[in-house]
């Protein structure tokens, strides 16, 4: 499933041993597809392709007739797949590429 949380394997692995090229100038379509390989394997995918959308943050609860607002679990568990996935795209890019993405802040806007 797309938007499942991660698994503590996944949070363990190392970027480097299953994405052996790190992005150049020269290498786009070479590290995509090797990228979109290991993420797709680890069921990530969406987080780049934004297939798996960004929930809001808070969720609404209603308690007979009370109406309040409550922090969205759904939320948290996107961010911290998000925030993995950012982590491995940053530890696959060369300096280069990093100073291009530096203060993106989700792995789809990179």
């Amino acid at each position: 499933m797309e938007g499942s949380s991660i698994s503590p394997s996944s949070s363990s692995l190392n970027i480097s041993q299953c994405v052996i090229l790190k992005l150049t100038s020269s290498n786009y379509l070479l590290w995509k597809t090797q990228f979109e390989s290991f993420l797709l394997s680890q069921s990530l995918l969406g987080y780049v392709n934004n297939s798996t959308l960004r929930p809001q943050p808070t969720t609404t609860l209603r308690t007979g007739e009370s109406v309040s607002e409550a922090p969205n679990p759904e939320f948290a568990k996107w961010v911290q797949n998000d925030q993995l996935v950012l982590a491995w795209l940053f530890g696959s890019l060369y300096e280069e590429a990093l100073r291009v993405v530096y203060g993106l802040h989700t792995s789809q806007e990179v």
